[in-house]
């Protein structure tokens, strides 16, 4: 069995692959043979030693994963050998194989690639705890998007127009046309344009319901100052 470690801190060179052995899974885990490795900029915060509670390296990376069910333990209940499954892989993601709790695994649904198994648990999870979870996001509600363009602000446009949200996103210029295919309303290019202002216009001074702010640093104080009063 093979699987990609960080060495130490670093540059993408830091990554090697390495040969491991694993133990037949535990009692409430499931082995799966991984197909697919998703890619976020958790691993690469990781990598570059900058991740809040990653393990110190020498250590296998990867959050998210998907592939097929090889073993299962004696008390698994809801998965069978063969089963294809997406699974979040906490720091193991880049590995042939994954011992995981069968908590963690998702069946893969019908109309789901593996490879699209692989860029779901992470960013989607996060996204709908943001906004429901916490946010209570909710039809006709004004919601706003910093970063729209990664991955957790894509999947965040996605979830919000389920529910029938009006979205503003912010990223470079160049992402905009893609955003708006997405269902976005409103683009502003951080680059060149005043957020706020671009915002207080188009809500009329209302300002935003809800805001995600995968970015953070100073442009968290100006998002703070569109939230619409109790937003």
């Amino acid at each position: 069995m093979k699987r990609i470690e960080y060495i130490k801190h670093g540059a993408p060179e830091v990554l090697q692959v390495r040969d491991f052995e694993l133990a037949n899974p535990q009692d409430d885990q499931i082995q799966i043979k991984t197909s697919f490795s998703g890619i976020n900029f958790a691993d690469i915060m990781t990598r570059m030693g900058l991740y809040p509670g990653a393990p110190k390296p020498p250590s296998p990376i990867g959050a998210e994963a998907s592939g097929i069910i090889t073993h299962i333990g004696n008390d698994v209940k809801n998965f069978k050998v063969g089963d294809s499954v997406m699974t979040f892989a906490f720091f193991d993601g880049y590995s042939s194989h994954i011992n995981i709790s069968e908590k963690m695994a998702m069946k893969l649904p019908d109309n789901f690639t593996l490879a699209d198994g692989a860029a779901f648990p992470l960013v989607y999870t996060t996204a709908y705890m943001m906004m429901f979870d916490l946010g209570n996001l909710r039809k006709d509600e004004i919601f706003f998007i910093q970063g729209a363009g990664g991955g957790v602000g894509t999947a965040a446009i996605q979830l919000a127009k389920i529910v029938g949200a009006k979205v503003i996103g912010t990223s470079s210029e160049w992402k905009h046309e893609r955003l708006k295919n997405m269902g976005v309303d409103l683009c502003i290019d951080y680059n060149k344009e005043d957020v706020r202002q671009k915002i207080m216009d188009y809500t009329n001074g209302y300002g935003v319901d809800l805001i995600i702010d995968p970015v953070g640093g100073k442009q968290w104080a100006e998002s703070y100052k569109t939230l619409a009063p109790m937003g």
